[in-house]
């Protein structure tokens, strides 16, 4: 018999009385200075020394709710994915200014799911109904023409060590081999040097 007393967990629980935006929180990110970043429906928190400092949407936050997703890229910038649209916090000193992207889709409604950054240093967006974008010099491309097949739900981006994209759709996984610009893995298994 095993006794569980031994195997005691403490948990906090961090509620908008706590200061956190809002309950409602749908991702998180920690960043190399260990600050925790919240995604939450009306917002950002973020929570560092034991307390939060928030931003709500308004004019120097455009982005709407709720925040699906947090990505850091390699040179510690941070990337906002919420409903329609993507915002990155470039990182100046100890601060971070928001620059807001509209993705280019005619789709009225969308909501951003994943942001990741490829081994050459590309940022790609997935959505829930826009598709697949890739941030080319000052703006976002749809990349979603790259299968004959319509993807507009590209739900979580992955890449491996020999940078090929894996998209979680919802009709399967999507592979693309950035290299050749070819779709991987439909009608053929992915080899390993491909």
């Amino acid at each position: 018999m095993i006794n569980l007393n031994i195997y005691r967990c403490y948990f906090k629980k961090y509620t908008y009385k706590d200061g956190l935006l809002d309950n409602n929180s749908k991702c998180v990110l920690q960043t190399d200075d260990g600050t925790l970043w919240f995604g939450t429906s009306t917002g950002i928190s973020k929570f560092k020394n034991e307390k939060f400092s928030n931003l709500s949407y308004g004019a120097l936050f455009k982005l709407q709710g709720p925040i699906n997703c947090l990505f850091q890229d390699n040179s510690k910038n941070i990337w906002v994915g919420g409903k329609n649209g993507v915002c990155f916090f470039k990182k100046v000193n100890d601060t971070y200014l928001p620059i807001y992207f509209k993705l280019p889709t005619n789709v009225s409604e969308y909501n951003v799911w994943s942001i990741n950054q490829d081994l050459n240093g590309s940022i790609w967006v997935g959505t829930y109904l826009a598709g697949l974008f890739k941030l080319e010099g000052n703006q976002f491309v749809n990349m979603s023409s790259i299968t004959a097949q319509a993807l507009e739900n590209v739900l979580e981006i992955e890449f491996d060590s020999l940078n090929n994209l894996y998209g979680a759709t919802l009709n399967g996984v999507l592979v693309y081999n950035l290299k050749s610009t070819v779709l991987l893995g439909q009608n053929k298994p992915i080899e390993a040097n491909e």
